[in-house]
């Protein structure tokens, strides 16, 4: 602040703004008015502006939209911080490797009860027993005792730890994984009725008979009489002794246990959970007489005969209402031991993840591969944004796509997913109403206590109209003071606010009970939640019943509560619920699948009463009990069909056969497959049923997840019946959603454009059959992406029920819809569009989440978001709070300096949930607080290994999140924060001198950074204004300012403090000289002041004028401003002070007598009633004591007792009646008119047996952490109280005394660790009164830490050339955990509270950036209980490499000896770590002698320093000659082979060598090409001079081969001719490629050469042989292949259905004469016998048999028979040597050219025209078929081809009908 240039401050004003230079005046002196304390002023100021920034956050303005749209806040008022704490302990499932006893052992085991197969249970005892080391190592890390093992549907257990002990247990080798147990609650909130039970019943004949469903909830009461079975000989559970931890209780409940409690008590007694599951139990399956339905005096459940086990999960201790994973699965995996056909849990958790790896949806999914169907319920959260779950219809305020709430375990895969559609009617409890003439009952809900064992005069009750109950407690009003409301119950409408306060403010106004009923329009009677602290009976009636009550008044309404039902129209009827979660899952999986009755269900409750509930709960046990008739009625038909395969019927058969339900408020469409599944369960259908549908991935429910704009997708129809059924397909049309813009409702609507087409419009499905359908959605190019494409595709049938396939696909990018909204004040911000604060940073602070860049008027601009880390700041960190719009998978918070570089990772966490608008807007801030993303301005100075604050500037705090989907896209969210620690300057403009006291004040602000904020307190003379006065503050333009009130004629001191953005402080002060003042102006001195002490200081100031003055006639010291300070002595009784100022000229000024008195005597109070015992204690044996005495003391006396004003009567005397329980301290006050106080303290002992016992510790709570220094050697000492004694007190089973003060004390020994404390009490009759537990964790030992790695050298520093450096480690503590820092960055957690024996030391790894060339790494290990254990490590960051070594030879002379070199380092290298050698510059071996050198090559020396920097030296070896020389060919590889290529090697060697060849066995000259065929092997020799020889072999193949390539074989096989001999054989590859160029026969023709073309065929290898010297035509390329089908070949058969028909795919005369090597065709041909050749004539229609019989040979396994041809045509083989046929109409001969399809050799000319075909006749041949005289075209071949052409041409033909079928 600036400082004042005149004598201007007042004394006051200096003690105010500089009290660290002055003492507290107060302990000197005090008066009737006292001095204001200058410290307290200021801190007055201070806690003023904390003040207004806490309460700024409840002055957020905000739009008129909120008003329209956000009328409601969710009941109550009492909400979590999210954000998971390190320390909680929580509740985890440990998963192991191995498998499952059921997917393992016992897996296929089919059994009704498993618990009792011998099989089953030692399975379950072998994975149990395989548990027992890793169990142990656990606990030694948690210090827990395992909660419970599971062996049979899931391997692993449960244990209690510290949230940050996950990942400790999770690298445990063999641990799968470790999950969370998450926390559930019951479902409750609305209804619908009963679909198709009772035609079930009564048309099927099922209800259960023979079925087990249990009922995993907060359990049931065994004993009402509902819960029976008609015929116990047709109960599935017999047995009395059941295994397992629970029991018998009866038929209808053979089994139960408390999983939560470990007790065998499975009734619910917790008021807290309302009898839930007795509720569940009664939909399921209660049996009462069905002659008191009507009147409502029993129920009946959907399968009334089936038995229940009541798995109780949720625990009987009022102070909690939550149940636990490891409780669940251990009730899932008793449930299935014991037979359970269904499981139902109507319990969740809101928007869970679909996780395969969670253990509650592990244990689902095995339960359903043993054959048990899961039934669970969805959740009651309607629409993740709609502002409650209330609304009708659900509200998308938001607008956005991802709007689904479907609570966890409900998104388990294998569960069937429950949604709730409403009752028709609502049934419950009635009071009767009679306002004379106007009586009748009317329908009511309860809330906190049942009004009937209340509110039980039969004379009746008045109501109060108490309006909207607006309350001083919500600051909305007063409705409820002054209306006379003892004794009478007040009605209340709510229309806003919350229930809870307006229940209190009623209770407080003398209520004995509230009536609400809702706002105009909404009929629906409203649930409450209870409210703590309200002990009177509220309930709900509905608007129409609340008004009725609100106009009877006037006539004389009186209500009376009778204990009777009635029931009325639901006004919701015929709609889904309200409140039911939505869909789907976030990995876009399908759910909920199916809906059921669940609004407005009445059924049963304890101690045979019955009751009305609403939600998701009521819903699935409907399904539940109608998946036990459904599986009852699979079982009867369908026998064999068990396990998974019976539960995938039962859900696929549900889910098909569901009825679509159309939207009430728009019938067009229906509601979104997102909310309802697939529809109504319809019973009697699904049994009725013998087709399902479903995708592909066996779903009956569609899944498209991301679609583009075309998704196709198949459906399988699966018929389990005898009979065929048809079906005609229709649809709903592609839907999309679209939210209302003015009413936020959200409602399907037909895609404009959008097209659904199937390859079928009619499927018949055959009797045990399937049949598919392909469906196809288009979507039109106009439709915006990032929306959804859903609907309903029905199967109609006249002689089946009608079938339903329900689908729902995304259209985009899933990943990309917006996961966190956008900060507060950003455009985007979705919230921010109602003016809502959200997204932002702030502080969590005890009042709740503030948030920063908060002005006084409420606005909010994320860029003024501050905090300080000065001195005058009042917040040093900062706390992202985020608004979840949906699921997160993942969530990394990160600190980025001003150009986002990220300096610092905060916080890693894993699904995070989104935020239900409902929940959120109890809140002023919405959002989810991240407290592990809290950054405190702090970064690392590895330099000066301290933790320095980060300077003033710009920051940003970075959300980065992913989604649950693959691939998913990472989405950042960046939330500007400014560090700011200068305070902000306060410059007081307003005059410093005023003629009266009325005067404005007026002040400007400035500030070097962020701004002022708006903010301010005010003290004048002392005294801070109020909020009221405060909210007078003006601003125009930078001016501040506030009309005050001050003193007249006199100095008056005012002080100002301001708050910038980032909660520094500024103060400045001003002196205000009102009116005329005189020339001496005291500040703490007024005529007829009291004082309590002798001596006074006496403060002011004068004016300039005053050179003297005196007080009492002695001088007083001026300072330089005229200010001064003097003690004063007084005397007891009345003073005068006399004070006299002069001028310089000594003239007298001012002169003043002030007349004070002093009173330093305290009143003195005797007590004459009662007399105190002689241990000094009052005892009394009653509630109220009274108590008589006297005060004296000459002056006004005040007198209370414990606070209360006592009357003083004229002579001193009082009584004082004092309210006493237990050990009570009365303390008696006497304050005298001069502030002079006496205390007089008694002890009263009020002890009253009757009361109920009552035991309260000064120094013990449920959970305590002590230290040592709250210990004596281990030692703590109990302290505590009672009410009165009882006979049996006991602290760890050590008896406890209790003084007759009713105090005790107890000395607990302490151990290192857990500690439990164990407080048992008994009464006289023997009952137990008290018998708690609490737990104190205590620790004095530092925790361990080890680092391994790096290693200091010698000189204590640690050395690398890296710019980061990895640590690594052990760490341990001894009790409860640790945390491990490394330069302020968390590495790890390591929580293991309850901690029991040793932990092993746990490893850690973690890299450290290196910044600077010195660095100081701070590791910090820190335990739970602040105990610290710290290593320092210096390293040292060198880049520079030592200098190169030398190395030296020993001989360089050439030589054959081995030589040795050695290696020295420069001597100027003091930091040498290592010398090592290598050969290859890769491998370094140590170096410590000379090194011996054997072959010629590189040495390298490696020097290495400490930094591990290295420096290569080498040197060449040349001069070693031990090696042979190295052969190099080329133009030949080993072992390849070369096709048409003729080869010539060339040799060479690396070094001077002779070389030597030898090819085939035989000298080679090396010059002479190759190019003879067949295999080859080339022998290489070489010799250098000193007679190292190198011998290499290489192997090739030469081949001759028909290529596409024809140049390269004719170049080749002219080769071959010119080194062949005459005769010899040339063998040509024709595989591939079987077509020979004329060109080849041109190089043929008139060699002495024979050329075999080898071809395949399907039964075997065909080979061609020409002579050379026969070729003659050259013009022709002939294809060597057969034919598939040979032309004549239907004739051939005619003749001879037995031959083997071939046909040459060339046609006409050959180059030459052709022997042609075939393969017999035995199937057709005896070779034993001779065979015959014959050409066919197709246009004679006859055969010549060409040459004499074959003889056929074997080659390899196939036979053949060798022809000679010149020409090709169709021929056969065959076994009859007289086939003939005559001749007709005989074709002119072919001259083997145009079109003929065959032609064969004759011996006669053939005349007529040219047709497709010749026929030969007088043909023979020799046994080689050679033919005599061929005067036709064409030539001759072996008949065994024809057979092969057919066959070819047979198989061709088929392969061409197939493919015409498949196109």
């Amino acid at each position: 602040m600036r400082k004042t240039n005149k004598k201007i401050l007042s004394l006051l004003v200096a003690f105010l703004l500089f009290a660290s230079f002055f003492t507290n005046i107060g302990s000197i002196q005090a008066k009737a008015a006292d001095q204001p304390d200058a410290n307290k002023v200021k801190q007055q100021l201070i806690e003023s502006i904390k003040k207004q920034n806490a309460e700024k956050k409840l002055k957020v303005n905000t739009s008129s939209n909120v008003v329209d749209k956000l009328a409601n806040t969710k009941e109550d008022d009492t909400k979590k911080i999210n954000g998971k704490d390190p320390n909680e302990v929580v509740r985890v499932i440990v998963q192991l490797d191995g498998k499952a006893a059921s997917e393992g052992d016992a897996k296929g085991i089919s059994s009704a009860s498993p618990i009792n197969n011998k099989t089953v249970t030692g399975a379950i005892q072998k994975v149990e027993d395989s548990q027992s080391a890793i169990i142990n190592k656990v606990q030694g890390i948690t210090g827990t005792k395992v909660r419970r093992t599971y062996g049979y549907l899931v391997n692993g257990f449960s244990i209690e730890t510290k949230r940050s002990n996950i990942s400790k247990i999770s690298s445990i080798s063999g641990v799968k994984s470790v999950t969370e147990s998450k926390t559930y609650y019951p479902d409750m909130k609305f209804a619908d009725t009963l679909t198709q039970a009772y035609s079930t019943w009564q048309d099927l004949g099922y209800k259960g008979e023979g079925m087990v469903v249990a009922i995993v909830d907060t359990g049931i009461d065994y004993t009402h009489k509902d819960l029976t079975i008609t015929d116990p000989s047709k109960a599935k559970i017999t047995s009395t002794t059941p295994k397992g931890p629970g029991k018998f209780y009866s038929v209808k409940v053979p089994y139960g246990y408390n999983f939560a409690d470990g007790t065998e008590d499975v009734i619910d007694k917790n008021p807290n959970t309302e009898m839930h599951g007795m509720h569940v139990a009664g939909i399921v399956a209660s049996n009462g007489k069905e002659s008191g339905v009507d009147t409502f005096s029993t129920v009946r459940g959907v399968a009334p005969e089936a038995q229940l086990l009541a798995m109780k999960v949720f625990t009987n201790n009022p102070g909690s209402k939550s149940a636990y994973d490891d409780d669940i699965i251990a009730a899932i995996e008793d449930s299935v031991l014991h037979g359970a056909d269904i499981i139902n849990m109507s319990l969740g958790s809101v928007a869970g993840f679909q996780d395969a790896n969670d253990p509650t949806q592990i244990a689902v999914k095995n339960a359903t591969d043993n054959g048990t169907v899961v039934v669970i319920s969805a959740g009651n959260s309607a629409t993740s944004t709609g502002d409650s779950a209330n609304n009708v219809p659900p509200l998308n305020l938001f607008g956005t796509p991802d709007t689904a709430t479907v609570g966890s375990p409900g998104v388990s895969k294998d569960a069937i997913t429950v949604a709730s559609y409403e009752n028709t009617n609502i049934t419950g409890p009635a009071f009767d109403f009679n306002a004379g003439s106007d009586s009748g009952l009317m329908l009511y809900s309860k809330s906190e206590f049942d009004p009937i064992t209340v509110l039980t005069s039969k004379a009746g009750y008045q109501l109060v109209d108490c309006g909207q109950g607006n309350n001083t407690i919500e600051e909305t009003g007063d409705d409820f003071s002054g209306k006379g409301l003892d004794g009478k119950i007040a009605l209340v409408q709510k229309v806003s606010g919350t229930f809870g306060n307006k229940k209190l403010a009623a209770q407080k106004a003398g209520a004995i009970g509230v009536i609400f009923y809702n706002a105009e329009g909404d009929d629906s009677i409203p649930t409450t939640a209870a409210k703590p602290g309200v002990t009177i009976p509220c309930i709900n009636v509905s608007y129409s019943s609340g008004a009725k009550l609100k106009d009877l008044i006037a006539k004389g309404l009186l209500v009376n509560f009778n204990d009777k039902y009635t029931t009325v129209v639901n006004p919701n009827a015929n709609d889904l619920s309200a409140f039911t979660s939505w869909g789907p899952t976030p990995e876009l999986d399908f759910k909920p699948e199916i809906s059921a009755p669940g609004g407005n269900i009445w059924s049963l409750a304890n101690d045979n009463k019955y009751q009305s509930m609403s939600g998701t709960s009521m819903a699935s046990p409907h399904v539940a009990g109608s998946e036990a008739l459904i599986v009852e009625a699979i079982k009867a038909n369908n026998p064999d069909i068990t396990g998974r395969a019976l539960v995938e019927l039962a859900k696929k058969t549900t889910i098909n056969t569901a009825k679509v339900q159309y939207d009430k408020y728009n019938n067009k469409v229906p509601y979104s497959p997102r909310r309802q599944g697939a529809g109504l369960i319809q019973i009697e259908s699904a049994i009725k049923n013998k087709v399902t549908i479903t995708d592909d991935n066996g779903n009956a429910a569609v899944a498209l997840r991301q679609i583009g704009q075309t998704a196709s997708f198949d459906l399988t129809l699966t018929n389990y019946g005898k009979d065929a059924y048809t079906y005609d397909l229709s649809d709903t049309g592609v839907l999309t959603e679209v939210t209302n813009s003015k009413t936020a409702v959200p409602s399907e609507k037909a895609i404009s454009g959008a097209s659904i087409k199937y390859s079928v419009s009619k499927v018949t499905v055959p009797a045990s059959g399937t049949a598919k359908v392909t469906v196809t959605i288009t979507l039109p190019n106009n439709f915006t992406k990032q929306n959804y494409v859903e609907g309903f595709i029905k199967f109609a049938s006249s002689n089946a029920p009608e079938l339903v396939v329900p689908y729902m696909g995304f259209y985009g990018d899933w990943s990309a819809l917006k996961t966190i909204d956008d900060p507060f004040g950003d455009s985007t911000s979705i919230l921010g569009h109602f003016g809502i604060p959200a997204t932002s940073l702030g502080i969590n602070s005890a009042s709740g989440f503030i948030a920063y860049a908060l002005d006084g008027y409420g606005n909010m601009d994320k860029k003024n978001a501050a905090f300080s880390q000065g001195d005058s700041g009042q917040n040093h960190v900062v706390t992202p709070n985020l608004y979840m719009l949906r699921n997160a998978k993942t969530l990394q918070v990160q600190v980025l300096d001003k150009d986002k570089k990220v300096l610092r990772t905060i916080s890693s966490e894993n699904k995070i949930v989104k935020n239900t608008l409902e929940d959120e807007l109890a809140k002023s801030v919405l959002g989810t607080i991240d407290n592990q993303g809290t950054w405190d301005g702090t970064l690392y100075n590895s330099e000066t290994g301290k933790y320095d604050t980060a300077p003033d500037g710009q920051y940003y705090i970075r959300a980065n999140t992913t989604t649950d989907i693959a691939n998913s896209t990472t989405q950042s969210v960046d939330l500007p924060v400014k560090i700011d620690s200068e305070a902000p300057g306060i410059e007081i403009t307003s005059a410093k001198v005023a003629p009266t006291g009325t005067y404005k004040l007026q002040w400007k602000v400035k500030d070097n950074d962020t701004g002022a904020n708006g903010i301010f307190a005010i003290a004048v003379n002392g005294e801070v204004l109020s909020d009221e006065q405060m909210a007078e503050v003006a601003l125009d333009k930078d001016t501040f300012s506030i009309d005050l009130q001050l003193k007249d004629n006199t100095i008056n001191s005012i002080m100002i403090a301001g708050t910038d953005y980032a909660s520094n402080v500024g103060i400045n002060g001003i002196d205000v000289k009102t009116g005329a003042v005189p020339e001496v102006y005291l500040a703490n001195l007024q005529n007829g002041d009291k004082f309590n002490t002798n001596k006074i200081k006496i403060a002011g100031e004068v004016q300039t004028d005053v050179k003297t003055l005196t007080i009492n006639g002695s001088e007083v010291t001026l300072d330089t401003d005229g200010l001064f300070d003097e003690e004063v002595t007084l005397k007891e009784g009345n003073n005068t002070i006399n004070i006299v100022a002069k001028d310089k000229n000594g003239t007298e000024v001012y002169n003043q007598n002030y007349s004070v008195s002093v009173d330093t005597i305290k009143p003195v109070i005797s007590i004459t009633s009662p007399t105190p015992s002689s241990d000094g204690y009052i005892y009394t044996d009653k509630h109220n004591i009274a108590i008589s005495g006297k005060v004296n003391d000459a002056s006004t006396i005040k007198l209370t007792a414990n606070d209360v004003p006592v009357k003083i009567n004229g002579d001193g005397t009082f009584t004082a009646n004092v309210g006493v329980d237990g050990n009570t301290l009365v303390q008696i006050l006497a304050e005298d008119s001069y502030q002079n106080v006496s205390e007089k303290d008694l002890t009263v002992i009020s002890s009253v047996n009757s009361d109920p016992f009552e035991l309260s510790f000064d120094n013990l709570a449920s959970f305590a952490v002590l230290t040592p220094k709250d210990a004596n050697k281990d030692i703590y000492t109990v302290t505590g109280k009672v009410n009165h004694k009882v006979p049996v007190f006991k602290i760890n089973d050590q008896n406890v005394t209790v003084k007759d003060d009713l105090t005790f004390s107890a000395d607990v020994k302490l151990a290192q660790g857990n500690n439990i404390v164990k407080v048992y009490a008994e009464d006289n009759t023997g009952t137990v009164v008290f018998n708690y537990s609490y737990k104190i964790l205590y620790d004095s030992t530092a925790p361990k830490l080890v680092v391994s790695n790096p290693v200091a050298r010698a000189d204590g520093n640690v050395y690398t050339n890296q710019d980061s450096i990895t640590l690594k480690g052990l760490v341990n503590d001894n009790t409860f955990g640790y945390s491990l820092f490394v330069n302020g960055n968390a590495v790890l957690s390591y929580d293991r509270y309850p901690a029991t024996g040793e932990a092993p030391d746990k490893p850690f790894s973690y890299a450290v950036p290196l910044t600077s060339d010195k660095s100081i790494i701070k590791v910090e290990l820190v335990d739970e209980f602040g105990n610290t254990t710290q290593d320092i490590i210096n390293v040292v960051k060198d880049k520079v490499a030592p200098k190169a070594a030398t190395l030296k030879v020993s001989n360089t002379q050439l030589t054959n000896k081995d030589v040795n070199v050695t290696i020295a380092t420069d001597s100027s290298d003091k930091d040498i770590d290592k010398v090592e050698y290598s050969f290859d510059n890769n491998v370094y071996l140590p170096y410590s002698d000379a090194i011996k050198i054997v072959s010629n090559g590189k040495v390298y020396a490696k020097v290495t320093d400490y930094a591990g920097n290295s420096t290569i030296s080498s040197i060449d070896i040349s001069n070693i000659d031990k090696t042979s020389p190295v052969i190099t060919v080329s133009g030949v590889e080993d072992g390849k082979t070369y096709i048409n290529t003729v080869i010539t090697p060339k040799v060479t060697t690396d070094k001077d060598a002779a070389i030597a060849l030898e090819l085939d066995g035989k000298s080679y000259d090396g010059t002479t090409a190759i190019s003879s065929l067949g295999n080859h092997k080339l022998t290489i020799t070489a010799t250098d001079k000193t007679g190292n020889a190198t011998v290499k072999d290489i192997s090739f193949v030469l081949t001759a081969q028909t290529t596409a390539d024809t140049t390269s074989l004719v170049k080749y096989i002219d080769s071959l001719i010119d080194q062949s001999k005459p005769g010899d054989k040339i063998t040509v590859d024709s595989t591939n490629v079987p077509t020979v160029s004329s060109s080849i026969f041109k190089a043929l023709k008139g060699a002495d050469v024979l050329a075999s073309f080898n071809t395949s065929s399907p039964l075997g290898a065909v080979t061609w042989t020409f002579n050379g010297k026969d070729i003659t035509n050259t013009e022709t390329s002939v294809d060597l292949g057969l034919n598939a089908t040979a032309p004549s070949a239907d004739a051939i058969k005619k003749l001879d259905g037995n031959s083997q028909i071939f046909s040459f795919k060339f046609e006409g005369n050959l180059p030459g004469k052709a022997v042609v090597s075939l393969p017999v065709d035995t199937s057709k041909i005896d070779i034993s016998k001779p065979i015959y050749l014959y050409h066919y004539n197709p246009d004679a229609k006859s055969v010549d048999k060409v040459g004499d019989a074959l003889t056929a040979y074997k080659k390899g396994s196939l036979y053949y028979v060798d022809i000679t041809i010149t020409h090709c045509s169709d021929y056969f083989l065959s076994l009859n040597g007289e086939v003939k046929v005559a001749a007709t109409n005989p074709t002119k001969p072919n001259t083997g050219t145009g079109s003929n399809t065959g032609n064969t050799n004759t011996g006669s000319t053939n005349t007529g025209t040219t047709s497709s075909s010749t026929t030969n006749s007088g043909s023979t041949t020799t046994s080689t078929s050679t033919p005599a005289t061929i005067p036709k075209t064409g030539s001759v071949i072996d008949s065994n081809i024809l057979i092969v052409f057919g066959i070819l041409a047979i198989a061709g033909g088929a392969v061409i009908i197939r493919r015409k079928r498949l196109s």
